[in-house]
């Protein structure tokens, strides 16, 4: 199969041009069914220390049945805000579909997002929940966000570029190849020749042309950076030791019954009272290489050995050494009673290692007093 080659670079140039708004403005467009947002406060963000300022997410939008305990969501709130938080709760009132979000930060978000339905917003708010993550990049984009000059810049040479190559004189456009082949076979071929080059560059004793000065060198070069930047990710603590004497899981638990909040809403006509507290979990990780951290579930029971709140932390990427996460504990009182009474609190954690994922499990109790005392 082959195309113009006019159209191919046509189609790139709108591709790169895309790419660069988005990345300017922080925004993909719902044309294709993505939206790309930065976390633009200054850390300790409302997210540290899952996420940190610079992180840059491609959400996508869900129907209201595929968001999920854990999601970590951008909605838009009363004031016009965007917000990155996560669900703890999920509600459905007469179909609809309502959320009760937060911040993983204790100490800044000690308490799940109010708005206009106190605890709960709507599914029309919410843009979309993350898919992606790549970490520190949107530092770039903040930069560029934040001066409209480097905008009008950038906006200027990609217009340019575009310029130059639709209206380039066509006399220099004949002498190159008017038509280019994308059948499956050419790029079977293309790809076939880039590898080859590549192990053309790499010392072989058996081969005597790869076996030069130059290639020597930068082979160790390429080869010692490679390996830096992957125990860096994969094994921080390779490099350093933080003196902690704590293998990676758990360190501590705690319910702080002083954040308890509770909120009475009525909402499609129903009254829908739900309290909270929030669940400090301290963990470590070592850093060691292609071990992590990946997630956790909190659940609470009750006397009656009936469970009453179940929420999920989890995370896209990793956190080394010791952090603290402030996860959540939130259930609707109308359905466990109006006595005080003990609860018991059970956190599973997942750890990563290898190919395989470890389970470990902590607990800890409080005791629930019902609004009314």
């Amino acid at each position: 199969m082959k195309i113009k080659k006019d159209y191919l670079e046509y189609a790139l140039i709108a591709i790169l041009l895309l790419l660069v708004i988005s990345f300017t403005t922080g925004f993909l467009g719902n044309t294709l069914g993505y939206n790309l947002v930065v976390i633009q406060n200054r850390d300790p963000n409302s997210m540290n220390p899952t996420y940190v300022q610079g992180d840059i997410f491609v959400i996508k939008k869900m129907a209201p049945d595929q968001i999920n305990l854990g999601d970590v969501i951008v909605y838009k709130n009363s004031r016009n805000e965007l917000i990155i938080h996560r669900v703890i709760l999920i509600k459905i009132i007469e179909g609809e579909y309502f959320y009760v979000v937060k911040g993983d930060n204790p100490i800044t978000n000690y308490r799940p997002d109010i708005d206009i339905n106190g605890f709960f917003i709507s599914y029309n708010q919410i843009l979309g929940v993350t898919k992606y993550r790549v970490p520190m990049v949107g530092h770039i984009s903040l930069a560029m966000q934040k001066n409209p000059s480097i905008q009008i810049m950038i906006y200027f040479l990609a217009a340019i570029a575009g310029l130059a190559i639709i209206f380039w004189p066509e006399e220099e456009k004949q002498e190159e190849e008017e038509f280019v082949d994308i059948s499956s076979s050419q790029i079977r071929k293309y790809f076939s020749e880039k590898f080859s080059s590549i192990l053309n560059a790499i010392p072989n004793p058996k081969n005597p042309k790869t076996i030069s000065k130059f290639n020597i060198i930068r082979f160790v070069t390429i080869f010692t950076i490679v390996v830096l930047l992957t125990l860096t990710y994969f094994n921080p603590g390779f490099f350093y030791s933080d003196g902690m004497d704590h293998s990676t899981g758990f360190v501590a638990l705690k319910v702080e019954t002083e954040t308890r909040r509770i909120s009475n809403e009525t909402i499609n006509g129903q009254l829908v009272t739900v309290v909270f507290y929030q669940l400090l979990v301290q963990l470590y990780d070592e850093g060691k290489f292609l071990q992590s951290i990946k997630s956790f579930s909190v659940d609470v029971y009750n006397q009656d050995n009936e469970i009453v709140s179940h929420t999920i932390w989890n995370q896209k990427g990793k956190i080394t050494g010791l952090f603290t996460v402030g996860a959540s504990i939130i259930f609707e009182t109308s359905k466990y009673g109006n006595s005080t009474q003990e609860m018991l609190v059970f956190v599973t954690l997942k750890i990563n290692k290898g190919f395989s994922t470890m389970e470990t499990k902590g607990s800890t109790n409080f005791t629930y007093v019902p609004p009314t005392q």
